[in-house]
């Protein structure tokens, strides 16, 4: 009845049941149904959210060597914002704040949109799990707090973050999958992006050792990247603030740029051409 639907599984809590998704494929492909799943979805959390990735990519290569063609989709994703023993769902076993939400959520996002994984956040508003349902309490993912009658009370850090991201991300940015960043810090992910329009670059940075910190000192770090910069900024997805780099902090061989001394946090910012974001 509508030709053109895609069809979405599994929603599986766990990104590390290999053994499920290959028995799953293997029914589909006895009965030669793989035209049943367009998308797989999966949830998997983690304190750190980049220690999810090398999980997800064994689960890519196995359910790609079935069909390629599989889109990969984060289902429900997000970081409480509230410390332990005062929210419920998962992850709740260490302490959260508004900060550290917000950080988390951006590396999700940029994690997932740079290795071209669609992505939710879960979840748009605080819930309110009463005695009947799977557990009871505040689960304080929402990127809106909400007050104790289920009404919004006002957004958080992590919605106006996420507003940073949807604003600049939009159709008008391709990810360079051919395009390496190459980055000093050992710890930094780096992904590379253009404008289809303008040509413009941008570069996603941010340190993912370990999980996002109320306290973090941002690490120096020599960025080389090719692309176009004609005028390069770097960018503060936390706050929104765009900054000017200094022409002693960058240089230009053809299209290879090379960056100097730029302050990685463990949370994504960017270094783009300044008319990508006007």
């Amino acid at each position: 009845m509508q030709p053109n639907a895609r069809l979405i599984a599994l929603g599986m809590a766990s990104i590390t049941k290999l053994d499920f998704v290959r028995d799953f494929f293997e029914v589909l492909k006895q009965e030669n149904a793989f035209d049943l799943v367009d998308i797989l979805t999966y949830h998997g959390y983690r304190h750190n959210p980049d220690d999810s990735y090398p999980h997800i990519e064994r689960l890519r290569q196995l359910v790609w060597s079935y069909k390629p063609a599989v889109v990969f989709m984060q289902g429900e994703n997000g970081a409480p914002s509230q410390a332990k023993g005062t929210t419920v769902g998962a992850m709740t076993d260490q302490d959260w704040s508004e900060l550290t939400q917000a950080k988390w959520d951006l590396r999700r996002m940029l994690g997932d949109h740079g290795r071209g994984i669609a992505t939710n956040l879960f979840t748009i508003s605080d819930i309110h799990y009463a005695a009947g349902d799977h557990m009871v309490g505040i689960n304080s993912k929402g990127l809106l707090q909400t007050n104790p009658d289920k009404t919004i009370k006002r957004p958080k850090l992590a919605y106006k973050a996420a507003q940073h991201v949807f604003s600049t991300f939009d159709d008008q940015i391709e990810t360079l999958t051919y395009v390496k960043p190459t980055v000093s810090g050992k710890t930094v992910n780096s992904f590379a992006y253009r404008h289809k329009k303008s040509g413009g670059s941008l570069v996603t940075l941010w340190s993912g050792e370990a999980r996002p910190a109320e306290e973090y000192a941002p690490k120096p770090t020599t960025v080389t990247v090719e692309g176009q910069f004609k005028t390069p900024v770097f960018v503060d997805l936390l706050t929104g603030k765009i900054y000017e780099i200094p022409k002693t902090n960058w240089s230009k061989t053809g299209r290879t740029h090379t960056f100097t001394n730029v302050p990685i946090p463990d949370y994504p910012v960017l270094i783009a051409d300044k008319g990508v974001l006007l």
